[in-house]
């Protein structure tokens, strides 16, 4: 080990020499060398393994999504069943029917929030759906509690409220008394059109 306290001694003249030599050596045996190698192409399994693993994930993701437009235009169409049948006979009365009802609302409302997450809110299709569900959660407007609030505390279930069956047969008389322009048509008739778009 050098000794801390000796004077730094000065650089010999051929020592600095020798080290340009080395370096201007070693720059010319690198301009030498044949250019001619190429970097290393990336392999081209891992070309298609990464490109088959987007591609099948993207049809995954499309039959995924197809299949749940199935599941909702068969709840669709079971709501709309259900909207037939009421506009048909007076079912204000009858729990499993309110049940059935408050059980296609609340799958109705899972697939809604479902679509406007794939879909988005501008999409025409979802907008509608929306539409629907919003117009029988706010009938009848002259009520303290809705349609919807009905529905949704599931309604048949374990209790059959009076101002419910009410509501139920305002709808039946209302189909009754005007065929074509009623809550009832009007909500089959958006039914069936998103399930048309679906």
């Amino acid at each position: 080990m050098a000794n801390i306290n000796k004077p730094i001694q000065p650089i010999n003249p051929d020592d600095g020499w020798k080290r340009v030599q080395r370096i201007e050596g070693y720059k010319q045996r690198e301009r030498q060398r044949p250019q001619d190698v190429e970097p290393p192409k990336p392999h081209l399994f891992a070309l298609f393994a990464t490109f088959f693993k987007k591609y099948f994930a993207l049809t995954q993701k499309k039959s995924l999504q197809i299949a749940h437009k199935k599941e909702i235009a068969k709840d669709l169409s079971e709501f709309h069943r259900a909207l037939q049948n009421l506009i048909k006979e007076d079912r204000s009365r009858d729990p499993s029917f309110a049940q059935l009802l408050s059980a296609l609302w609340h799958t109705l409302e899972h697939d809604c929030n479902h679509l406007l997450d794939a879909l988005g809110d501008s999409n025409p299709v979802a907008a509608k759906f929306n539409l629907l569900l919003d117009e029988i959660d706010r009938y009848p407007p002259w009520e303290e509690h809705s349609l919807g609030f009905y529905l949704t505390k599931g309604a048949g279930e374990s209790w059959l409220p009076i101002p419910f069956m009410e509501i139920l047969l305002a709808l039946h008389l209302a189909a009754k008394n005007s065929p074509l322009q009623n809550p009832l048509e009007s909500w089959s008739h958006m039914a069936s059109d998103i399930i048309d778009h679906l």
